[in-house]
Formats: structure tokens, C-alpha cells, sequence
């Protein structure tokens, strides 16, 4: 039987393979960056099982910017809501706000309805350069 690996030598690793992945997030970033001009609001969605990890804390500042912005945590469904209140209060301390838990396989479930409007008001009472609603 084979023994457990109890560390891993960075060194074997070609440089290519550990560079993909913020090459590849470079590359998304700046395409999206390219085509804020035809964007009137953006909206985040991530995982409620990890609010906190998987984010890239560029793309809030880059990419978002000054437009209108709601941060959605889907799957709140698989997630224990108790610590709701300290995940909202840490993303909003961060400049994540508005913050949004949905469950889109629960019809009963209706947060995912507010996103359209409340994203509408923030665009309607936004000074727009030359656009139209």
C-alpha cells in the first residue's frame, strides 16, 4: 500500500502549469473590462456555501466600478443561514452590497425577484452619460 504525500515540492512544477490560472483570470478580466461601456449594472453571484472564497477581489474594483451592483449568494438552500447576519455585515464592510441569498429550486423562494428591480432603481437614479433607460 501506498503512502499518503505529506508535502508537495512546488519545484517539480513547470511554471506554464501554475501560471494558467491567473493568466486565464487576466484574460477574463480584461474582456469584460472591454465591454463595461454596454453594461448599465453588474450582478455577482457566487456560491452561499463559501461566501467568502472564490471571489476575485479585483473584479469588484476593476470591472464593477461605479455601476449600479448586487451581489447574490445562490444555493443558500444547501448552506446553514444561521451566520446570515455576520456574512452580510463582512461583505457589506467590504463593498458588497447589496447582498442577495437565493434558492432558484424552491418556487417559493422569491429574493431572486427583487434583484431586477431594486438593480433598475439604482440604474434610473445614476446620471448616464448619452443612454437612455
Amino acid at each position: 500500500m501506498s503512502k499518503f504525500r505529506t508535502n508537495f515540492d512546488f519545484n517539480r512544477i513547470s511554471k506554464e502549469i501554475y501560471q494558467w490560472f491567473p493568466g486565464h483570470m487576466a484574460k477574463g478580466l480584461k474582456k469584460m473590462y472591454e465591454n463595461l461601456p454596454n453594461v448599465d449594472a453588474v450582478i455577482e453571484v457566487h456560491d452561499a456555501r463559501a461566501p467568502f472564497t472564490g471571489r476575485n477581489l479585483i473584479f469588484r474594483q476593476s470591472v464593477v466600478g461605479n455601476k449600479p451592483y448586487a451581489y447574490v449568494l445562490n444555493k443558500a438552500d444547501l448552506t446553514d443561514l444561521k451566520d446570515k447576519d455576520r456574512i452580510i455585515s463582512k461583505l457589506s464592510k467590504d463593498g458588497y452590497s447589496p447582498i442577495y441569498f437565493t434558492n432558484l429550486r424552491d418556487s417559493a423562494e422569491k429574493t431572486y425577484r427583487k434583484i431586477l428591480p431594486d438593480i433598475t432603481s439604482q440604474i434610473e437614479s445614476q446620471f448616464r452619460f448619452n443612454r437612455e433607460l
